[in-house]
């Protein structure tokens, strides 16, 4: 059976409870059990989620807008590299990847939301710091900082050198960041 979603006059269909504005989020039972009042469960089930949709659009959207900007700036970089560094450019595509990988763990090892605000707050001492590893961690088996895995095999003998090695090749991009952070910062 089909939900006609639009009554016969062509008026929209009614909320659930509309003398009350609509909370954060509402789950079904948020809207069909309101206020003690049981309305009809399959408007509620599509009053939801509507709600739901529409606001994961709008935190998409300004996601999509925080990513161009971020890209942008990952372009810029790229420009940088390429004038002050003479790299290839499948050498600066993975530097750049690199850079989005910390940034994305960043979250979980520092309290800062990305490679930019970590300058702004330290010149990205503290996601430095936290890529550091050295010989003797390979010794002790320390396990990577959290938000940053490998594709290596834990039961590998070289595990622990593997995460030495792809820890630097982060600590190396990072640095260049920073180097581009500090000239564009004049």
């Amino acid at each position: 059976r089909r939900l006609n979603t639009r009554p016969s006059n062509g008026t929209p269909p009614p909320r659930c409870n509309p003398s009350t504005s609509a909370p954060p989020t509402r789950s079904f039972s948020q809207c069909c059990f309101q206020k003690g009042k049981i309305s009809d469960p399959l408007v509620c089930k599509r009053d939801a989620l509507w709600y739901n949709d529409a606001k994961n659009k709008t935190e998409r959207k300004i996601e999509m807008k925080l990513s161009k900007e971020r890209e942008r700036r990952f372009e810029t970089f790229g420009r940088w590299l390429r004038q002050n560094c003479h790299l290839g450019e499948w050498t600066i595509k993975t530097i750049i990847g690199r850079c989005k990988r910390v940034e994305r763990a960043l979250p979980t090892m520092t309290e800062d939301g990305d490679l930019d605000a970590s300058f702004d707050n330290d010149g990205l001492e503290g996601g430095l710091q936290k890529l550091e590893y050295f010989t003797e961690d390979v010794h002790n088996q320390k396990e990577p900082p959290s938000g940053i895995v490998f594709r290596v095999n834990h039961s590998d003998p070289r595990y622990y050198e593997k995460v030495k090695e792809g820890l630097n090749s982060l600590h190396s991009a990072i640095k260049l960041y920073r180097g581009f952070c500090c000239e564009n910062s004049r």
